[in-house]
């Protein structure tokens, strides 16, 4: 198991970033952490041998700044040299720049590029994709494109587009084979999604139906009331509370597992 504790530098970075990053459900140490343990398991079964050092670091850093737009890698290696890069050695430093600042760059141009990057960005870029699909990443997408100002029922159609892209440029076979299944779940929920009327109602039937989660679990509004959160969308804040709900539900099943 990859425990932060063991590698000192990223150890430090991670307890020296604001309060904020922890509160983040969507981009902060939740997310990270999930990379984590992704990067633990594709690691083991396919055997990459890496500096745990940088990839660690750039997975906490890379979102760091991810509520400022889609392109972003860019203010977080700023954060990096401005703080932190004195740590580490001149290889170390190119790595993680260079993890960091390619991350959220998608383009054809990029993938090809890609090609001759450090393994650590090749991974980040991988294992970040990867999270955007299954389960998790139906409900993430939703509240974070929602959290950008797009209603809900035109989430889906713009999704489509970018699932498969997301999965057609990962850098390694090996992790298509990873998560094809999960990739084909979130492709072939948005794709029916955007034939339902009300997608909200949508996503709790579909996700918890597969999911195998109680639907009673996240529709009420509080302990004492049987109204569906569905019913109330009208709301900015009431959505993002709803997705955020959503996140507590899967962590909880995760650990469950």
């Amino acid at each position: 198991m990859i425990k932060l504790a063991e590698y000192p530098l990223s150890y430090h970075i991670v307890n020296s970033l604001e309060h904020e990053f922890f509160e983040n459900s969507d981009h902060g140490y939740r997310h990270s952490l999930d990379l984590v343990l992704s990067a633990e398991k594709m690691i083991l079964k396919y055997d990459f041998k890496v500096d745990y050092e940088v990839l660690l670091t750039a997975i906490y850093l890379h979102d760091v700044y991810a509520e400022c737009g889609v392109k972003h890698g860019h203010l977080a290696v700023e954060l990096f040299n401005d703080k932190f890069s004195a740590l580490f050695t001149p290889l170390q430093v190119k790595k993680i720049q260079e993890a960091i600042r390619y991350h959220d760059d998608k383009s054809l141009e990029s993938r090809e590029k890609r090609k001759s990057h450090y393994l650590e960005s090749q991974l980040l870029y991988d294992l970040d994709n990867i999270d955007a699909f299954g389960v998790k990443g139906v409900y993430r997408y939703i509240k974070v494109y929602h959290s950008r100002g797009v209603e809900c029922d035109a989430v889906a159609e713009m999704v489509a587009s970018n699932i498969e892209n997301r999965f057609e440029t990962l850098c390694f076979e090996s992790s298509k084979e990873w998560c094809r299944e999960d990739f084909h779940y979130a492709l072939h929920f948005f794709k029916k999604a955007s034939e339902k009327s009300r997608f909200e109602e949508a996503i709790l039937r579909y996700i918890y139906k597969r999911a195998d989660i109680p639907i009673e679990r996240v529709c009420k509004t509080s302990e004492n009331s049987q109204e569906f959160l569905y019913l109330e969308q009208d709301e900015h804040k009431k959505c993002v509370k709803f997705f955020d709900t959503l996140y507590q539900i899967y962590n909880r099943e995760e650990t469950h597992d």
